[in-house]
């Protein structure tokens, strides 16, 4: 009778574990799928035409003074207050007409393209919003960036963007 109550017990605490390993399985792998999935990057119309914006729609900046895969934002510990940056679990997503070999990221996962590191507006609130366009703050300017990687500035007096 003992040794039919080890052997149960055996093999409950077997089918436990069992149960226990599966299941630590399945949520390293789904882990693992949500942190695959980097970031989307889409496109939007605003008034300054298609401009790049972040996966709810809220649009992204760039700023002059940042070099290639480099925040210049990020030394100063206000910047990201105002400036918040575009992070990414994952490789970054390139929504339709964004050059999915243009993004990436850098060493803190900051999402770049053509090694622009990108940024949200903190007084933008709603998608398609470019109340960050042209703003001097932080060592440069801040604009919004087309899907050329171009820096879209305010129309010239010509009537046209200069770029």
């Amino acid at each position: 009778m003992v040794r039919h109550a080890r052997m149960v017990m055996a093999s409950a605490l077997v089918v436990g574990l069992v149960g226990l390993a599966s299941t630590d399985v399945a949520s390293a792998v789904s882990h693992r799928s949500a942190a695959g999935s980097g970031t989307l990057v889409k496109l939007r119309k605003t008034s300054y035409g298609k401009v790049l914006v972040g996966p709810t729609g809220r649009t992204l900046y760039v700023l002059t003074a940042d070099t290639k895969n480099k925040s210049h934002c990020v030394s100063n510990p206000a910047c990201p207050t105002f400036w918040p940056l575009l992070k990414t679990h994952g490789k970054p997503r390139a929504g339709t007409g964004v050059n999915a070999a243009k993004l990436g990221q850098t060493a803190s996962h900051q999402v770049t393209y053509y090694g622009k590191p990108l940024y949200y507006y903190k007084n933008d609130s709603a998608a398609g919003q470019t109340s960050g366009e042209s703003v001097h703050s932080f060592g440069g300017y801040w604009y919004v960036i087309n899907a050329k990687g171009h820096d879209v500035m305010p129309p010239s007096s010509s009537g046209g963007y200069p770029y």
